[in-house]
């Protein structure tokens, strides 16, 4: 029965992994969110393509810099994990986790990522 529960709890982690070939839990949440937010904003591909060809894109900075801003006290690796099966089972969840960060906190969060990776500025003014 242990092993049982333990196969479980591992799935549960690894999945994401392992379906996005990601090594952590936030990068196979911002896939899984680019692929939701892609089918329904078709601009969201033009941003696709210039971050595409960067070490950013889906790097899984922005979802753990929201999991910091909504949940400081709880590891981004649980947070992660906990945000991906939410989005995944429930099909409104994006747009409902969409509709509690403001304007304010995107610009914090993008400004806090691009500056705290210059190379990324420098990246997309090159193309």
């Amino acid at each position: 029965m242990f092993k049982v529960i333990l196969f479980i709890i591992a799935g549960f982690f690894m999945y994401p992994l392992v379906m996005y070939e990601t090594s952590d839990p936030c990068s196979a949440t911002e896939k899984k969110l680019w692929e939701v937010f892609k089918n329904k904003n078709k601009d969201l591909i033009i941003i696709e393509a210039l971050l595409a060809g960067t070490d950013y894109y889906v790097s899984g900075t922005i979802a753990k810099e929201v999991a910091k801003k909504e949940y400081d006290q709880v590891p981004p690796f649980l947070t992660c994990t906990a945000m991906y099966w939410y989005f995944q089972l429930d099909e409104n969840a994006p747009n409902e986790a969409l509709s509690y960060i403001t304007e304010e906190d995107i610009e914090e969060i993008l400004t806090k990522v691009f500056f705290s990776s210059p190379g990324l500025i420098r990246e997309l003014l090159s193309y």
